[in-house]
């Protein structure tokens, strides 16, 4: 398909009015999220981290401040409730993997089963009504063997407050994945409008595939949504399966930018992390217990991809010392560091609910950097190809009539006789009288202004016939194919009243000999044979003009 240049200019008009309605779209959620003054009207939230006893493996230690690390795969911990407790109170527990019962003064009033304590959650604890004062005692279990279980920060509240609580930690999170989900929807915009293999299309949707996983990965990993009524466990499953997949189209996009030499190997990481998402989804139909087992695989991959990544990033920055090739080190090593970080504080202590912080801030600057190097390098493109077009244009067109000219005939001729056979094909032949004549006594101005106003009235006549043409000083040219010969008579007679009509209004008159030959074209010796024909009948017709003086 043609590359337009008006599609050039409209690409950063299209980027303006999306990235004008995205900040539209946040300045009013930013009305809609609570306020500094106002965050916590329905009341305060408690934080009751101090004067824990923990009991576990036959073990007693008093005195504990959560968050803490327990050298153990089960354990009781117990504290005092406060003797006054708001109205709907409630405990806002965070689980990772882990079983978790609770009970006030030996009376259970929560339970969640090993079976479904799947993914990281915060567990809002209804606290019935006169326990004030009262012993609460939260049995955790961990659903794998491990040599420490997590306890993280354990909030007192009302159900508002612990909500509005909840909502304040993860506005930021919510707000990266509205801005990265705008961005990705932006990109898979601009990639509909760009077209053919050397428009950087494919690069487009890579990044706007991956922004918009990142964004679904950003916006289900936030604790907040399991409060909305949906089940929490499809959101973790949502969290395991955008985290699994979205490495596939990023390692596309850095493969597009490489050298053709690591292509097989870009291809071979991206197979295996699209194995890797399948394996995931037929694992959590047996069991979604075993999908934090197969974490350690996608990490691999990961970090696989990361070396890579590095490697081929690194050749091409130093063979070619090209500018982008310095803007994808730097994106991507911002994002590797993040996520190293993020990884560490993940294995130290895996119930921290921001323990993916800083790669979402990453991938929130990695985006936006590729995104707008990849601008750049389209807009580039689109700038050379409508250079190429232009240039295209000026070798198969006369600069003098704006007819095609000979080049473009030749080419046309050639195109035909790959077609053949043809069933009904047009030729019709113009030569132009006494132009020597004019060019000798009148100058060569005058000479010219007749060429350009042949050519006028035969592009007038017959452009909705066939393809008019320029094939030499004097001499034009119409091919056309299956044209009825009704129509055939029609073109020439309007081409002869407008040769008239010009000459009524000017001087020198126009002289043009023509004269055409139709038929069926089977072989190359046919075509020849046509135009031959043509320009005999031509040639004919210009022996018997008497419009010789100027």
């Amino acid at each position: 398909m043609t590359i337009k240049e008006k599609k050039c200019k409209f690409i950063p008009a299209l980027f303006l009015i999306l990235l004008a309605m995205g900040t539209s779209v946040l300045l009013f959620l930013s009305n809609l999220l609570p306020h500094a003054n106002n965050r916590f009207e329905a009341g305060p939230v408690t934080m009751l981290d101090t004067h824990w006893t923990i009991t576990g493996d036959g073990l007693t230690r008093s005195g504990i401040t959560l968050p803490a690390s327990l050298p153990a795969t089960q354990a009781a911990l117990t504290n005092t409730l406060p003797v006054t407790l708001p109205e709907d109170a409630v405990l806002g527990i965070p689980t990772a993997f882990q079983s978790l019962t609770v009970s006030i003064d030996g009376t259970e009033v929560y339970s969640l089963p090993a079976d479904s304590a799947f993914g990281s959650l915060t567990h809002l604890v209804s606290i019935p009504k006169g326990s004030e004062g009262r012993t609460v005692t939260l049995t955790f279990e961990s659903v794998y063997p491990t040599a420490n279980m997590s306890v993280g920060n354990i909030i007192l509240g009302s159900r508002t407050a612990v909500l509005f609580g909840q909502l304040d930690k993860d506005t930021g999170s919510l707000l990266v994945s509205l801005i990265m989900l705008i961005i990705g929807i932006l990109l898979l915009a601009v990639s509909g409008f760009l077209a053919g293999p050397k428009t950087g299309r494919y690069r487009f949707v890579c990044l706007g595939t991956f922004s918009i996983l990142a964004s679904l990965w950003i916006l289900t990993d936030s604790n907040f949504l399991q409060f909305l009524p949906f089940n929490s466990t499809m959101g973790v499953l949502l969290s395991f399966y955008s985290f699994t997949l979205m490495g596939a189209p990023i390692i596309q996009f850095i493969k597009l930018s490489s050298h053709k030499r690591y292509h097989k190997a870009y291809d071979i990481v991206t197979l295996l992390m699209l194995s890797n998402f399948l394996l995931n989804l037929c694992v959590s139909m047996v069991s979604v217990l075993y999908l934090p087992k197969l974490l350690i695989i996608t990490h691999a991959l990961l970090i696989s991809a990361i070396l890579l990544f590095l490697w081929t990033l690194v050749h091409s920055w130093v063979k070619c010392h090209e500018k982008r090739f310095s803007t994808l080190f730097a994106a991507f090593f911002l994002l590797c560091a993040a996520g190293i970080i993020d990884l560490i504080r993940f294995y130290d202590n895996p119930v921290d609910n921001d323990n993916s912080l800083f790669f979402k801030i990453g991938l929130l600057v990695f985006i936006g950097i590729l995104g707008l190097s990849s601008i750049k390098d389209s807009l580039n493109l689109f700038r050379d190809a409508v250079h190429v077009e232009i240039y295209k244009k000026l070798a198969y067109t006369d600069p003098t009539t704006h007819l095609a000219n000979r080049t473009a005939y030749e080419r046309d001729l050639q195109n035909t006789r790959n077609a053949l056979p043809i069933e009904s094909l047009t030729i019709i032949s113009f030569d132009l009288n006494n132009l020597k004549l004019t060019n000798d006594t009148l100058g060569h101005s005058v000479g010219d202004t007749l060429i350009i106003d042949s050519g006028a009235c035969i592009h007038s006549s017959f452009k909705d016939c066939g393809a008019c043409y320029r094939i030499g000083g004097d001499e034009f040219c119409v091919i056309a194919e299956n044209l009825d010969a009704a129509v055939l008579e029609n073109c020439l007679e309007v081409f002869d009243s407008s040769i008239l009509d010009y000459n009524r209004a000017h001087s020198p008159k126009l002289d043009i000999a023509r004269g055409y030959s139709q038929g069926m074209v089977r072989t190359p010796e046919d075509l020849a044979a046509l135009i031959r024909r043509a320009d005999h009948a031509m040639y004919t017709c210009k022996a018997h003009s008497h419009l010789s003086e100027i």
